[in-house]
C-alpha cells in the first residue's frame, strides 16, 4: 500500500515537472525576438491578420490567414506612419 501512495506522488510530480517544461517552452517561443526585426500585428478576424515586420530599416505589410501561406502586400515607404495600438499614429494634439 505504501509503495503505491509514493507510485502515486511520484507520478504527480512527473505531470507537474513536464507540465511546467512545456510552459517554459511556451514562454520561450513566445518571448523571442530576432535581432533587426519588430512586428505589429493587427488581427482581422477568423484566423486572418495583417503584420508589419522590420528588417534592416525597411517595413513591410504582410497578410497571413488559415488556408494560405504569409503573403507580402507591399512595401512600408520610411516617410509612412509607424503603427500604434489603436491603429492610427497620433501627433500629440
Amino acid at each position: 500500500m505504501l509503495a503505491l501512495a509514493g507510485a502515486g506522488s511520484l507520478t504527480t510530480l512527473g505531470l507537474m515537472l513536464g507540465a511546467a517544461a512545456l510552459l517554459g517552452l511556451w514562454w520561450q517561443t513566445r518571448t523571442r525576438t530576432v535581432p533587426g526585426v519588430s512586428r505589429h500585428t493587427v488581427p482581422l478576424g477568423g484566423h486572418h491578420a495583417l503584420h508589419v515586420v522590420e528588417l534592416e530599416g525597411r517595413r513591410f505589410v504582410v497578410g497571413t490567414g488559415p488556408a494560405a501561406a504569409p503573403q507580402l502586400l507591399t512595401e512600408l515607404s520610411p516617410s509612412d506612419p509607424k503603427p500604434t495600438a489603436s491603429g492610427v499614429e497620433r501627433d500629440g494634439g
